[in-house]
């Protein structure tokens, strides 16, 4: 029986944005299986500033490719579990995923600081496309 994309439950941050638990675990051979849970905190960038002025316009386009809205992710797994052991093994992840996430999740900043990043791994990718690009056309990038 594939369990992929199960909404387990959700949970309300303290800082307005909400951590949502999806089961994606998957029989693999037998009565056993592959445990996934799945964790995702959706963020609306419009309302974050850009990291410094000189960005904006490059925010901007990062916005407008993103469509304004990122996701942060993170997945538990755990392999080779027995079928009877699996709901309860996808509840004991949950517990521990909030027990040591919780501060960090719920801080103010959280969602500005996964932005900042996710923009910077943006810029990063951008100019190795550029550079591959200059490389391509046989030009100094």
């Amino acid at each position: 029986m594939e369990r992929r994309n199960r909404l387990l439950g959700s949970v309300a941050l303290a800082n307005g944005l909400v951590a949502h638990f999806y089961d994606r675990s998957r029989k693999v051979a037998g009565d056993r299986w592959q445990v996934e849970l799945a964790i995702e905190i959706p963020i609306d960038a419009h309302g974050y500033e850009p990291p410094s002025e000189e960005s904006s316009k490059e925010y901007r386009a990062f916005l407008e490719e993103s469509g304004g809205r990122l996701v942060f992710r993170q997945s538990k797994v755990r392999n080779f579990v027995a079928e009877d052991q699996v709901e309860p093994l996808l509840e004991t992840l949950k517990r521990e995923f909030l027990d040591s996430n919780r501060a960090y999740l719920n801080h103010p900043r959280f969602a500005a600081l996964f932005l900042k990043q996710e923009f910077t791994k943006w810029k990063e990718r951008k100019d190795l496309e550029a550079r591959r690009a200059a490389l391509h056309r046989g030009a100094e990038p």
